[in-house]
């Protein structure tokens, strides 16, 4: 049996990979048998024999060289390193500074998909100028823990496909990460892009023999959340927060944009009525997203996750307010209804603003929440009427 090496093999990986081999063997993890018994000493031998034996670094790197279909440790090493290297890259792939970043990685996919959508109809479409999600301590983590299936199939309606390439911790193996970083390289060789979601969404534009080169969000970027490089193997730059989650994505056909709208619609009322679905554990969505943050907002109220929920969800809903202005640009018959949901919008992301300020009284903020819950709710009424209003003109 033999392993392939990575698009961009180093050697300073393979020296990981070595160690973390030893390490296994050391504590008697089973993964590392296969690979041992490359050497003739433990050739056809059972684990408890190899566990019950000693081995040495060298002879480590002997076995894992065999592994890699090379006569030695030296002869892979010499491969590696006289390999030509050269940076892969996508060209003009690039990030809109959104503090939404999940948009702004996606901003990024359209435009490099040369799909036709405007900032507004991206968040509309993919209803995600809709969502409001709160953590009962109003984590800064709100914005990217929420259950995702009905957006990822709002986004194939625009064009794009999100495929979830799974989560990734501090205790995932050399093994496990090495196989992630195969399969992202092969992407950007088709010239798919690719993204990651650590502490904020980013867009993987580049890789070399040492790792990847990552858009970072926004135009003054905060270095210790959103790195510029990702090395292989280690993920260093990282640090102590790994939580990361890694996508591709493929341009698929859109559907008709009248389809799009209703879907999005659709989404918007079900986020309201049906929250407990797209919600996870601790974490409240649409009405419950403000019961939570009305209870919160007395002990938590003037922290980061504050300020950064009310930050995010105001844009949003300003992407909202403009969302329903081109419908009704585009639809003359709903134009009347189309502004007074942008009218009703935009006094939510005003609020939310507001509510952003860590220096506003516990008192105020929790008034001007329970004023904003009430602001949604009427909006979602509204959405209801305008959605059979827009499915009539659409059908006639």
């Amino acid at each position: 049996m033999t392993k392939s090496l990575a698009p961009k093999p180093s050697v300073k990986f393979l020296k990981l990979e070595a160690k973390s081999i030893l390490k296994a063997h050391r504590n008697a993890d089973s993964s590392c048998c296969d690979i041992l018994r490359n050497l003739h000493q433990f050739k056809d031998k059972p684990d408890k024999e190899i566990f019950d034996s000693q081995t040495s670094l060298q002879e480590v790197q002997f076995a894992l060289a065999m592994e890699y279909n090379f006569k030695s440790w030296v002869e892979l090493k010499e491969y590696v390193s006289s390999a030509k290297r050269k940076v892969t890259k996508i060209e003009n792939l690039a990030m809109k500074p959104f503090s939404t970043t999940l948009m702004g990685t996606l901003n990024g996919v359209a435009d490099y998909f040369d799909i036709p959508i405007s900032e507004p109809m991206l968040y509309g479409l993919s209803g995600h100028a809709f969502l409001v999600n709160i953590h009962k301590q109003i984590c800064p983590s709100s914005p990217y823990c929420w259950d995702k299936s009905r957006f990822n199939l709002l986004l194939e309606n625009i064009g794009i496909k999100i495929t979830d390439l799974g989560f990734y911790s501090r205790e995932s193996s050399l093994e496990e990460r090495n196989k992630l970083e195969n399969i992202l390289c092969k992407a950007l060789d088709a010239g798919i892009p690719c993204s990651l979601c650590n502490m904020e969404n980013q867009l993987i534009k580049a890789y070399d023999e040492r790792g990847f080169f990552v858009v970072q969000p926004w135009e003054r970027p905060c270095v210790d959340a959103t790195p510029s490089k990702l090395s292989f193997g280690t993920w260093k730059e990282f640090k102590e927060e790994i939580h990361v989650s890694f996508y591709t994505f493929k341009k698929v056909t859109s559907v008709d944009r009248t389809v799009a709208i209703l879907d999005s619609l659709d989404y918007a009322i079900d986020l309201h009525a049906k929250s407990s679905e797209f919600s996870w554990e601790a974490y409240g969505i649409g009405p419950e997203a403000y019961t939570n943050w009305i209870s919160a907002a007395e002990e938590y109220g003037s922290t980061h996750g504050n300020w950064w929920n009310a930050t995010v969800w105001s844009e949003c809903r300003s992407m909202a307010a403009k969302y329903f202005a081109e419908i009704g640009k585009e639809y003359k018959q709903v134009l009347n209804p189309a502004a007074d949901l942008e009218k009703l919008y935009t006094e939510v992301a005003n609020n939310l603003k507001a509510v952003s300020n860590k220096e506003m009284p516990p008192a105020d903020k929790i008034s001007l929440l329970k004023e904003t819950k009430k602001k949604e709710a009427e909006a979602i009424k509204r959405i209801k009427s305008f959605r059979a209003l827009l499915h009539k003109v659409f059908t006639q």
